[in-house]
């Protein structure tokens, strides 16, 4: 008695291949003798063999069952695979857009011209004509400096490459985008110098408008003045300057600028006062910004301090010895002790008359 082995006839996994260069090659795996018997049905009603081994052309498109039976020493084994062959798939795809400003970003979307090969089944290799590739289906690209580009998709499926239909290509446009500049002078500001020119700096525009606050301006060199008695400027004060530039493409760019108006030191004070408790010039102090520390002295005219304070708004009324005396009208002079906001020292003295 004879016992054999399993014959486990295998058909290897077949490629997807196009009209008309389609070739495929069948072997058939397993485990036979010299004497085994092969049967070969290739799916399409017409073609059958009898070979161990053999190469076959389809003359259509379709989904093909190929069926081989192997019979040996009274055993048989029997298995079958699909094999695909279809049209030359053509390359397809859409673009966002095909003409904007540099730099100029652009949306490809590619897809399957044929509805019975599946997306996963296609390799998509993208050349976008500036040196640049990518591998994925639907990449987005930015395209930079201005000209004119010719992006190109080619695709692969399965065996099938290397036909015209599988390479496309378009035209990208990229248009020259301004560049917007500007230039402060002073590039920072004080309560002593507010005025700041602003300077056009950019390069290929056709219009620029000046955003300062809520205000626009039709012009790119502009002169404004940044003082505001409104502010103590005691703190800096940041300012934002936006210029919009655009060219006879419609393209555009934007720039926004910082203005710092920084604090300083000023102190004045009056000559005279009249502290008669009408409510008018009832106290003699002194006005400023910047200043950090404060004291005040007032001395009369034999040199004896009749009033003290550190409160810059405190004020003197005209009354000597801690407000117990009416001081006489006469010409007083008075100290005045500063440390700024950048701990810079200052002695302010001068006259000051009080009236009755």
């Amino acid at each position: 008695i004879g016992v054999f082995p399993n014959i486990n006839a295998e058909i290897p996994s077949q490629v997807i291949q196009c009209l008309p260069d389609n070739l495929f090659f069948f072997e058939a795996l397993g485990i036979y003798g010299n004497d085994a018997v092969f049967s070969w049905d290739f799916g399409d009603g017409i073609g059958s063999s009898n070979l161990d081994t053999i190469s076959y052309h389809y003359e259509d498109t379709g989904s093909f069952t190929v069926s081989l039976t192997i019979e040996d020493n009274g055993c048989t084994s029997s298995n079958s695979i699909e094999v695909i062959v279809i049209d030359v798939p053509i390359a397809t795809y859409d673009l966002s857009t095909d003409i904007g400003c540099n730099p100029f970003t652009v949306a490809f979307n590619a897809y399957s011209s044929n509805p019975l090969i599946a997306d996963s089944l296609i390799t998509f290799m993208w050349d976008f004509g500036d040196g640049t590739f990518d591998t994925i289906q639907n990449p987005s690209h930015t395209f930079d400096p201005e000209g004119t580009y010719y992006p190109a998709l080619t695709i692969t499926v399965g065996a099938c490459e290397g036909f015209e239909e599988m390479t496309q290509s378009t035209t990208v446009s990229v248009l020259p985008t301004p560049v917007a500049g500007l230039l402060l002078d002073p590039p920072v500001a004080s309560i002593y110098n507010p005025v700041v020119q602003i300077i056009d700096q950019s390069i290929g525009a056709d219009d620029c408008i000046i955003v300062i606050g809520g205000d626009t301006f039709n012009i790119c060199n502009y002169t404004q003045n940044y003082y505001d008695p409104s502010h103590g400027y005691e703190d800096t004060i940041t300012h934002f300057i936006t210029q919009i530039v655009t060219n006879s493409f419609g393209c555009s760019d934007t720039i926004m600028v910082e203005l710092d108006v920084l604090p300083a030191y000023i102190f004045f004070a009056p000559s005279s006062f009249t502290p008669n408790g009408d409510g008018i010039n009832d106290l003699f102090f002194g006005k400023g910004f910047g200043i950090k520390e404060f004291e005040i002295f007032i001395y009369n005219r034999w040199g004896d301090e009749i009033f003290y304070s550190k409160d810059r708004y405190e004020g003197w009324d005209g009354h000597a010895n801690s407000g117990e005396k009416i001081a006489q009208q006469d010409v007083y002079v008075f100290v005045v002790k500063i440390t700024d906001i950048y701990e810079m020292p200052h002695i302010v003295t001068g006259k000051v008359s009080l009236i009755r």
